[in-house]
């Protein structure tokens, strides 16, 4: 009777649910969330003795500002560096930045719109995976929410304790001007915004605020030099799509059917019950510019200057899009808002349990598995083969020191010396496990099939998969053959073959050889749509060749490309003096494979029409034994984190 006395505004009780909806979903099994690449890599960088170390080697290579790389250097020496305890400042600032949330919306409209924002907040894979990492997206969020309520004091009621919200004003901007380069940014354009929205009469304290926080951030400017000479991360980020704007809200809304219709129905309800004085334009067009202006920026500069533009770093703008579509909400009844507190919990943390499998996919690390799905019973047997981050793969070894004689693929450096090395030990090992993050290069999983065909047992994960391949026979039920020269087809479907070309010879084979003369620049060319095979948008299109040549093969390549009408969307090629040994000298027939990833493809569809073709550059003898062009399955959880899971 005590507390429910306490309680002034019944709101509240849906708060505390909504609280306790955050804190279920980001503690859930909270001591076996597994560390992510980001989190291995800060960790990496914390292990130096002395503080100017950490600055060159840990801050300044980063890309990032050293407020959370240096809060995780004192943080882990204090505490150790078990993931719960690494996570959890991460996840308590996501429990707080849901609080935030809801008064921000409650000071700028009403309870309903806090409930709203609140309830998404509180439950979307957006903010509950974000505050399951260490990394500098929750914290930035926290600081940023805080730093924005504070000047909305300044702004709406500077009469009321004006100085205080202007010292928390202070210390949010700083913190958040050394946390990560879009809270920065976010940071900027809410501090210029204030300029022309504060009363005239505390504009000058307002300014020498801003003054203060610049300079607080002086002692970082030779490191955001540093940074700004590291030129973005285009080595894996790509630049964005032009529709990435519509890519990141289906993110946002968990790529759900059942979740946008949610949002468009409480938008379409608000609609209907608007009263001409609920809706402000000068509210909308300040949080339109809030979260719509990180987005133009990070675009424009990642398009044109260096590709830094990931939905990663747009958290810090993205509570204010909550606020563009519920701003026009009265406030409703107690009874509405808990129907409106419900419908989202409900809708959003069940599409996060089972369309976007949270808790299956980001619960299991791939660098982990590939160490532990290690098939110990069959260790005699069996060649432990793995492509992974080998720093990370040590982690794993030193808790898991059973396993052991692990090879790692990228020791390779040649397609040939890979297939040439499992040629040998093929005649040791009946068996071979195979382990692979994301990034391994498309063609190592036919040229291990070459020696281990079947595949006895096969986990996905996202960011990568594990296998258990075999000798015995293989079934193909995960590729399907799209053509070859042993087909009924041949040559009528194939361009750039000439009858006169083919050789039939006992000797060489029971089916025609293609020989290639030296005048041959293009050569054995198929095409076809995708939408004549039955694709998955993950799946891999493989191009094996057999071939033989006198001369050593520099410049002879097979290709792919990708069109969509006459537009080229994806080009690749793969030398196939990558598969013939250093000295060659001699007439021997050899295997190439070409391998095109499709999840890494943008704007592909079921019209892209594939050409692959063979490019003999320096126009050298070649004898073709056969091409066959086949589809392999694919991981359908490889980007399930972000993208949507197509099963």
């Amino acid at each position: 009777m005590n507390f429910q006395s306490k309680i002034k505004d019944k709101n509240n009780l849906l708060l505390l649910l909504i609280v306790f909806a955050a804190v279920l979903l980001r503690f859930y099994h909270f001591d076996q969330i597994p560390f992510t690449h980001d989190e291995f890599s800060a960790l990496f960088r914390t292990q130096f003795d002395d503080f100017q170390n950490l600055i060159r080697y840990g801050v300044c290579v980063d890309g990032h500002p050293a407020g959370v790389q240096l809060f995780l250097y004192y943080w882990t020496n204090w505490f150790g560096t078990t993931e719960w305890i690494v996570k959890l400042p991460f996840a308590l600032a996501g429990v707080e930045a849901v609080v935030l949330i809801f008064l921000i919306g409650k000071l700028w409209f009403n309870p309903t719109v806090g409930l709203i924002a609140a309830s998404f907040a509180a439950s979307l894979q957006y903010m509950v995976m974000n505050s399951q990492i260490a990394r500098p997206y929750m914290s930035g969020l926290f600081i940023t929410l805080l730093m924005f309520y504070c000047w909305s004091h300044l702004i709406l009621h500077p009469e009321r304790k004006f100085y205080p919200n202007l010292v928390g004003y202070i210390i949010a901007c700083t913190g958040a001007v050394y946390n990560h380069y879009f809270s920065f940014l976010f940071a900027l354009i809410t501090g210029i915004i204030g300029i022309f929205l504060i009363s005239g009469k505390r504009r000058t304290a307002y300014l020498i605020s801003g003054g203060i926080v610049f300079l607080l951030f002086l002692p970082h400017w030779p490191i955001t030099m540093a940074h700004l000479r590291l030129k973005g991360i285009e080595g894996w980020l790509g630049k964005p799509s032009p529709t990435f704007l519509i890519e990141y809200l289906s993110y946002l809304f968990h790529h759900s059917v059942y979740l946008i219709s949610l949002v468009i129905i409480i938008i379409i309800y608000g609609i209907f019950t608007l009263k001409k004085d609920s809706f402000s334009r000068q509210k909308f067009l300040l949080f339109f510019t809030l979260f719509f202006l990180p987005i133009f920026i990070g675009y424009l500069y990642s398009t044109y200057i260096n590709a830094v533009l990931q939905y990663s770093v747009l958290i810090f703008s993205f509570p204010y899009l909550f606020f563009i579509i519920f701003g026009h909400l009265k406030e409703q009844k107690f009874a509405v808002n808990i129907l409106l507190t419900a419908a989202i919990l409900i809708t959003s943390s069940l599409t996060l349990i089972l369309e976007r499998k949270h808790f299956d996919l980001f619960y299991n690390s791939v660098y982990e598995k590939i160490i532990t799905d290690y098939p110990e019973e069959k260790k005699d047997s069996t060649l432990f083969l793995v492509y992974s981050n080998k720093s990370i793969s040590d982690y794993f070894l030193n808790k898991n020191p059973h396993v052991h004689n692990i090879i790692f693929a990228d020791s390779f450096p040649t397609p040939a010396q890979l297939d040439l090395f499992l040629q040998q030990q093929s005649e040791y090992y009946t068996s071979l496990y195979w382990g692979a993050i994301s990034s391994v290069p498309p063609n190592f999983v036919p040229i291990i099939q070459n020696y281990y065909p079947a595949i006895e047992e096969q986990h996905y994960y996202f960011s990568g998969e594990t296998c258990l391949f075999s000798k015995k026979k293989c079934t193909d039920e995960h590729s399907k053959t799209i053509a070859d020269f042993h087909s009924s087809k041949f040559p009528e479907d194939w361009q750039q073959i000439d009858m006169k070309q083919l050789i039939n010879n006992d000797s060489l084979g029971e089916f025609p050889i293609i020989h290639i003369p030296n005048e041959k620049e293009w050569n054995c060319a198929y095409t076809f749509q995708l939408g004549e095979i039955e694709y998955h948008p993950n799946d891999f299109i493989d191009v094996e060749i057999i071939f033989s040549s006198e001369d050593r093969m520099q410049n002879i390549e097979v290709v792919s490309t990708l069109y969509n009408g006459k537009k080229e969307i994806f080009w690749s090629s793969t030398n196939l003096m990558d598969f013939t040994p250093e000295v060659h000298n001699s007439r021997g027939w050899y295997r190439a494979i070409h391998s095109v990833k499709l999840a890494d493809i943008q704007k592909f569809n079921k019209n892209t029409q594939v050409n692959i073709f063979l490019w003999n550059k320096d126009k050298k003898q070649i004898l073709i034994q056969d091409i066959r062009i086949s589809l392999r399955k694919g991981n359908p959880y490889l980007y399930g984190i972000y993208e949507k899971i197509e099963e």
